[in-house]
């Protein structure tokens, strides 16, 4: 089986080695340095689902499985070759709640932006009878583009440890915001099912420069 792992910029070393570990060996390829890596590994997706639901990672944060592999030519003929690519895929979507996400490193020559892929995909999808959503997918098309290759899968947010491409939850910034600390909490109130309006203390933790982590619990606020 062959897989895309992503981590956060400067962690992937770390990420690498969870996964050696974890799956007892394999073999790993960086695709975008310190982020993004290719993984070949015997396990088939049911045991590396079961290891990791097993050993949560710390510094994985994505997995892209990997059904198709793309020869990219820098040219429109790469269009051709994703939409063909997803035809074969689409069928396995039909009747359910779809996303995709289209990533592409800094060093491919795939020449399509990631939004303009994005819509191609999104009306082969409901030619074949999927629901395009962005939020809460049943299953997840991810396509990531790095050097001269594009790597394309299909899985459940489940499997790929997050629904957000590339696993980076992104919130947008309201006016008067003070901090960036604020996406912080709301990121840990979706990763780890918290409710913060539940508590009525916090405990804040931090030294500078930086925005601090803040801990709650029941009682008075402190």
């Amino acid at each position: 089986m062959r897989l895309i792992g992503t981590a956060n910029h400067g962690y992937s070393p770390y990420a690498i080695e969870e996964l050696r570990r974890l799956m007892g060996g394999g073999s790993f390829t960086q695709l975008a340095a310190g982020e993004v890596f290719l993984v070949e590994t015997t396990l088939d997706k049911q045991q590396l689902a079961g290891l990791i639901a097993a050993n949560p990672p710390i510094f994985l944060r994505h997995i892209q499985p990997v059904d198709e592999v793309l020869e990219l030519e820098g040219n429109e003929s790469d269009l051709a070759s994703l939409t063909k690519a997803v035809q074969n895929l689409a069928g396995s979507l039909a009747g359910r709640k779809a996303a995709v996400h289209v990533r592409k490193s800094a060093k491919t020559s795939y020449p399509y932006s990631p939004a303009d892929s994005r819509t191609i995909v999104d009306e082969i999808l409901t030619a074949a009878g999927a629901e395009i959503v962005r939020q809460q997918p049943d299953n997840i098309i991810a396509i990531y583009a790095a050097d001269s290759r594009m790597y394309i899968g299909v899985g459940t947010p489940e499997e790929m440890l997050s629904d957000w491409p590339g696993g980076a939850i992104r919130f947008q910034k309201e006016e008067g915001q003070i901090s960036r600390a604020k996406f912080k909490l709301l990121e840990a109130e979706r990763v780890f099912g918290l409710d913060l309006s539940a508590y009525r203390s916090a405990l804040d933790i931090g030294a500078a420069p930086g925005a601090g982590l803040r801990c709650c619990w029941n009682g008075d606020f402190m």
